[in-house]
């Protein structure tokens, strides 16, 4: 060897035919999109369950302050208003709240009154009725096949 060649590791040569990669492969990509796909699933899941929930608890929320205000009113007549028309007239006329009222007159809450407990016959008029049931179906709330109707007695 002379002085002026330069001297070579054996893997300085390898190096330097080495091909260098810039970004991603497909496969990789693929995998990332396939993990942002799963998670954005079950966010969306979850969100609607919550959503769901959340306008249940707001339907038996109303249900049970109307519960609240028929009480006043069999305490003052004793006995209950005849149909939901009704009771959407002692709401207002008791100042109940426009929510409130507003909430109850959907046509989604079932208001029934009876003569008894048993909830077979329907009150014919005012002073036979001694007993009432609101209803609001699960459907309204996209209830799962567990969940079960709002069903609110006094």
């Amino acid at each position: 060897m002379e002085k002026d060649e330069p001297v070579y590791h054996k893997n300085y040569m390898k190096i330097l035919k080495k091909k260098i990669h810039e970004g991603f492969t497909l496969v990789e990509l693929m995998i990332v999109i396939a993990v942002i796909a799963i998670l954005a699933t079950i966010t969306v899941v979850s969100y609607n369950g919550v959503r769901n929930d959340s306008i249940k608890s707001a339907y038996d929320a109303t249900a049970q302050q109307v519960k609240l205000k028929l009480g006043e009113h069999y305490t003052d007549n004793n006995r209950y208003p005849l149909n939901k028309t009704a009771v959407e007239t002692y709401l207002s006329n008791v100042n109940a709240g426009g929510t409130l009222i507003a909430d109850f007159s959907e046509a989604e809450i079932v208001y029934a009154a009876y003569t008894d407990g048993s909830g077979s016959t329907a009150c014919s008029s005012g002073p036979d009725c001694q007993y009432y049931e609101i209803t609001i179906d699960k459907t309204h709330w996209n209830g799962s096949t567990e969940d079960t109707n709002i069903v609110v007695k006094p």
